[in-house]
């Protein structure tokens, strides 16, 4: 699929690291395509169900100059009344959200954010300085695609 035809889904909920953009940046170059991104067909949209760190490292190649080929994207079955739902499945296992982010996406749908792993009390807020986003503990462990290093926990701090 076209770069130009990939949505941003209209919510706050997941936040991504400048540092975890450029790894994926970095990753594009060197290694191409290792994953697709999966998507949602909403009407004639195609919203981001997971996969919004590699649109956003393909934004900035793109604005680098790069071109950009069709990407590789699979569907995930879902319509306008589920496409919260199924974007809460996919983050549930692998995002950073805040706890306001988690409550102003499910605002209005009677969704259940235990029921997608999601609780209160895992939220860790590292209070730092540099909003690195938090880590999600989920029914398998706590899981982020940041998987930041001491190394690199540090270095944001500064």
């Amino acid at each position: 699929m076209s770069l130009d035809d990939v949505n941003w889904f209209p919510s706050k909920l997941k936040k991504h690291s400048d540092l975890e953009i450029q790894r994926i940046r970095d990753s594009i170059i060197e290694d191409g395509f290792l994953f697709p991104i999966a998507i949602g067909k909403v009407g004639d949209k195609n919203y981001i169900i997971d996969g919004e760190c590699t649109y956003n490292a393909l934004q900035q190649l793109k604005y680098e100059g790069f071109e950009i080929p069709e990407i590789p994207i699979y569907y995930v079955r879902c319509n306008e009344e589920t496409i919260k739902k199924v974007i809460l499945i996919g983050t549930s296992t692998n995002h950073c959200v805040t706890e306001i982010s988690l409550e102003e996406f499910v605002k209005g749908t009677g969704l259940n954010l235990k029921n997608y792993g999601f609780s209160d009390s895992n939220l860790i807020d590292f209070h730092s300085d540099v909003d690195i986003g938090l880590y999600v503990e989920t029914k398998g462990g706590k899981f982020s695609e940041q998987k930041l290093n001491k190394e690199d926990f540090e270095g944001l701090l500064k």
